[in-house]
């Protein structure tokens, strides 16, 4: 239920570590064999210039080790702060260093990007297992503070690969269930058609984490067009749909009001999980089902329509048989346990389980699932929603963070929505080439006995990318 995220203005720190810090570790660190030659010397730490930037870098380095904070009005900006409140930051901070770099020291291993004095990218080496990680740190000139801080894994390189059939050769390499689908979308907007370019187990239904949201979205989007909805609808932060990270409208206070378009923004660009589970409840769980059958072969897979918070409780609740009886059951059994008084409905997910949590939990049977044709037939249909008179808010939405860093002279349009918890990773992209012509690339994997190396599946979703770049242009 966690997603990369890309943003030009104030960016959020690790943002779904409580929840997801399993998600964003690159895996543990290999055993080296008895008779290995001793590691070479680290080399000499580079030089952190004399900027406000590198000012800046040096706290991070010192807060990301374990150091103290120190007073964080001074380091942040007030923008910064309405995105990402002081305590959760506070919170994340200590959350990277003690689950993301498990209590020891991060290393500054190069400097990229640093001739603006106000921004620079670093490169970091956690010292407990080797893993790589990316720093971008963004400054405000006038005051100095920042206003925009991310660290996340450093994503693989992504392979150059001559054609799609070399593509399916690396995924099958992965371990566990793996599919991919590459599509166009041709036709005036309002008919869609979806053409099948290249696959592999295109027909295969995997977990797709939070990519599950643009359901929700499309059914918010029927209801705005019934006028059963407004996107400048205020709609109440309420405590019982309160879920946990990714995202940060958990934090608000109970009672304070926002638009249906800011929860959309929020629930597709960061994956916020209390945002989503505010618009299921205002679309209506029936909806969101009804909405869903129209585009999927298969939709008893997806019922009931979990909420995050249901989800969490099934899977981190101290009861650790709950998950195996909810997947047991059928769907009469599934409602009832949803139900007040159920099962799942008087379950609490544990805390200290979600920040550890680094095995999978019935994936196979407990998750939202769809195969990359049913997620192709779904962004064709926002699509469609998308082109209408009143829509911008959802098209906004979907096009806040683009999941990947594509090249946007070969890409001008792209919308995205992805998701991932222990042993899943999956990507959706709805793009627009340069000549006009529009994709869709989704890629799934799923691991039901480990975590998923998500650096490597993201050098292998932008090699995809690259591929379709290059697809017969009519």
């Amino acid at each position: 239920m966690h997603t990369r995220l890309r943003r030009t203005a104030v960016t959020a720190v690790a943002r779904a570590l409580l929840a997801a810090a399993a998600f964003m570790s690159a895996g543990p660190a290999r055993a080296q064999p008895a008779d290995a030659p001793a590691p070479a010397a680290e080399p000499a730490a580079p030089a952190i210039p004399d900027t406000p930037a590198g000012s800046q870098l040096r706290w991070a380095l010192e807060a990301l080790s374990g150091g103290e904070l120190g007073d964080l009005d001074a380091r942040f900006t007030p923008e910064f702060f309405k995105q990402v409140p002081a305590r959760q930051l506070e919170t994340t901070l200590k959350q990277v260093h003690s689950v993301l770099l498990k209590g020891k020291p991060v290393r500054l291993a190069g400097i990229r990007d640093g001739a603006s004095p106000l921004k620079l990218t670093a490169d970091l080496v956690a010292e407990a297992d080797q893993t790589k990680f990316t720093l971008f740190v963004n400054v405000e000139e006038a005051s100095g503070k920042m206003n925009g801080l991310l660290i996340r894994p450093t994503a693989s390189e992504a392979p150059k690969l001559a054609n799609y059939q070399e593509l399916d050769a690396e995924l099958t390499k992965l371990p566990g269930l793996v599919n991919c689908g590459v599509f166009r979308i041709t036709g005036p907007a309002e008919e869609p058609a979806i053409t099948l370019i290249h696959g592999l187990n295109a027909d295969s239904r995997l977990a797709l984490g939070s990519a599950f949201k643009l359901y929700i979205l499309g059914t918010l989007a029927e209801l705005v067009e019934a006028g059963d909805a407004a996107w400048d609808e205020e709609l109440e932060i309420k405590e019982e749909y309160k879920s946990l990270p990714s995202g940060d409208m958990q934090l608000q206070p109970a009672g304070a009001k926002f638009p249906l378009s800011h929860f959309a923004d929020k629930m597709i660009s960061i994956s916020d999980n209390t945002a989503t589970d505010h618009l299921l409840h205002r679309a209506g769980r029936e909806s969101v089902e009804a909405y869903m059958a129209r585009l999927h072969n298969q939709p008893e897979l997806n019922r009931p329509f979990l909420s995050t918070l249901e989800m969490f409780k099934v899977k981190l609740s101290d009861d650790r048989g709950l998950a195996a009886r909810y997947a047991a059951a059928d769907e009469k059994a599934r409602r009832e346990m949803i139900t007040p008084g159920g099962e799942v409905a008087k379950a609490v997910p544990n805390i200290l389980l979600a920040a550890a949590w680094k095995k999978p939990v019935e994936v196979r049977r407990v998750e939202w699932f769809a195969s990359p044709e049913e997620l192709a037939r779904l962004m064709a249909d926002l699509r469609r929603k998308e082109a209408r008179p009143g829509m911008g808010p959802m098209g906004h939405a979907m096009r806040l963070n683009p999941g990947l860093g594509l090249n946007r002279e070969v890409w001008p349009g792209v919308a995205f929505k992805g998701g991932s918890e222990p042993g899943v990773v999956s990507g959706t992209w709805l793009l627009k080439r340069s000549d006009g012509a529009e994709f869709v690339v989704t890629v799934s994997w799923t691991n039901p006995e480990n975590l998923v190396d998500e650096a490597r599946w993201v050098g292998l979703c932008t090699a995809a990318v690259n591929l379709t770049a290059g697809a017969a242009r009519e």
